[in-house]
């Protein structure tokens, strides 16, 4: 259940249109203006690489994830080609209660205001000279409350309600809104925002909770997250949508999204659909166009900041966070390589490996379950040792590529290495990769992911994975089986193989 933060007079309880008319609003339009791709990986071609594969090619122009450029420094991702997951009867139903619940918990009083247990979490300032949380948050949701009005289409008399005053910011009322009973949504967004502030700030220390509550970007993404949230849990089967104001570096959005998922109690349906959003994000990373992302600092590219900590990281060996990773399997990362080395991307790097290497470990195993080999769990662990190797020692490979392109390599190799061929081969891995997302990704984004692979061609064209495998000049077969710098043969292919 989700107890209401206000304190005023009931009125009437919440109408079942409030559903229908969230859902009518949710569908979002393309984005208008910028636009730059993240996933350069994937780009349209017009002409399919040969191929012995049976994923028949097609023109298509599509990219997983897009950021947009507005006229404030916050960034937008661009979600296309996610899909579902399936919902169940049972979870339709408790998607259904929870809405109703924050839409009956919001317009349950004449305003939202925080709860006393959020006031008390804000706390005060330290000194009398320190800037007040009101001055941080009034800002932000009057100007998301006016967004967000604008979103919906709200015009006339109702649309002067919302804008530079739509927040108190008085000191004996701070942030209170005064509910409009004819356009709920707002009013259901900020409850929610409320309800997972209090929580998130409940489950932080006190230096760390100052940190958050004085920062203006965990306001804007958090409140935009919550609308999010309500948008899929009316509309579920959108497989394009746009995340407003995720800052600009999508490691800090993706911990965000972490700590909505364990602080709050959502259906678990949009738990299944929050964690596709951030392993999309984690794929994203890597999907950079690497030389723009050397010769220009702006972060206009969701990978460019996360590229740009790993050289930066590289450029001393001693700072390299993953070089615990040549000794040790599974992977356990250090938090700081040196007393030296920079905190802040030692940390993020390690951490966004981590989240990495766990998605892939799972992926291996549900690959490996639909290819009914005969030692699934032998072959899903050389696998990820041999994708952690690849990582350790030429992490280079990995951009502008798509993690799941090195990992269905690494899996033929190792069940090229025990023998498991002619049963397993490219063909058929490729089409257990299609039936294990035909639920998850769309037809187009899988596609572009198997047959649309940057500097894989002889000439560093586009190419399909058996030339990522075979003919590129960064072939996973040749740093593997024939490239004696890497010693991957002789560290994983005798010690731990044989």
């Amino acid at each position: 259940m989700i107890h209401s933060a206000n304190a005023d007079a009931s009125h009437d309880s919440c109408k079942p249109a409030h559903n229908e008319v969230l859902a009518m609003h949710a569908r979002d339009a393309l984005p208008e203006g910028d636009i730059f791709d993240t996933c350069v990986a994937v780009p349209g071609m017009t002409r399919a690489v040969a191929s012995s594969l049976d994923l028949p090619p097609k023109t298509i122009v599509n990219s997983t994830c897009t950021a947009k450029k507005n006229l404030e420094p916050e960034c937008s991702i661009y979600i296309r080609g996610l899909i579902g997951p399936p919902i169940t009867d049972i979870q339709r139903k408790e998607l259904y209660e929870w809405t109703e619940e924050i839409f009956r918990s919001a317009l349950s009083s004449n305003t939202i205001k925080p709860s006393p247990r959020l006031m008390t979490l804000l706390g005060k300032p330290a000194h009398e000279k320190d800037i007040h949380w009101v001055e941080i948050m009034c800002p932000v949701l009057n100007q998301a409350l006016d967004s967000l009005a604008t979103d919906l289409d709200v015009d006339g008399e109702a649309r002067d309600h919302f804008g530079l005053n739509s927040i108190s910011a008085t000191s004996d009322s701070p942030l209170e809104y005064f509910v409009l009973d004819s356009h709920p949504i707002p009013a259901a967004v900020l409850y929610l925002y409320y309800v997972a502030l209090e929580c998130i700030l409940h489950s932080h220390r006190t230096g760390n909770r100052n940190m958050l509550v004085l920062n203006p970007q965990f306001h804007k993404s958090l409140f935009s997250l919550c609308h999010l949230c309500l948008r899929k849990a009316t509309d579920h089967g959108q497989s394009f949508f746009t995340i407003h104001n995720t800052g600009s570096c999508p490691i800090v959005y993706y911990k965000l999204v972490e700590a909505f998922l364990q602080e709050m109690t959502l259906p678990s349906f949009l738990k299944q659909v929050f964690r596709h959003i951030q392993e999309m994000i984690v794929d994203s990373l890597w999907l950079v166009n690497f030389d723009d992302c050397i010769n220009n600092n702006t972060n206009n590219n969701l990978g460019s900041s996360f590229v740009s900590m790993i050289n930066k990281l590289r450029e001393r060996p001693s700072n390299w966070p993953l070089a615990c990773l040549r000794q040790i399997c599974p992977i356990k990362l250090m938090n700081c390589a040196s007393n030296d080395a920079p905190a802040k991307e030692c940390m993020f790097v390690s951490y966004m490996v981590q989240k990495l290497l766990a998605v892939i470990e799972r992926r291996l195993k549900e690959l490996c379950a639909i290819l009914s080999l005969p030692n699934i769990d032998t072959v899903g662990e050389k696998s990820l040792m041999v994708f952690t190797s690849l990582m350790c020692y030429r992490i280079d490979i990995f951009f502008n590529r798509h993690p799941d392109q090195i990992m269905l390599c690494t899996l033929y190799a190792v069940c090229t290495k025990m023998k498991l061929a002619p049963h397993t081969n490219f063909r058929t891995i490729v089409h257990a990769y299609v039936q294990k997302n035909s639920s998850y990704l769309s037809h187009s984004v899988v596609h572009n992911i198997l047959y649309s692979i940057s500097n894989c061609s002889e000439g560093g064209g586009v190419g399909d994975i058996l030339s990522l495998y075979n003919v590129s000049d960064y072939s996973i077969s040749k740093l593997l089986f024939r490239d004696s710098e890497t010693n991957f043969k002789r560290i994983y292919f005798s010690a731990h193989f044989n």
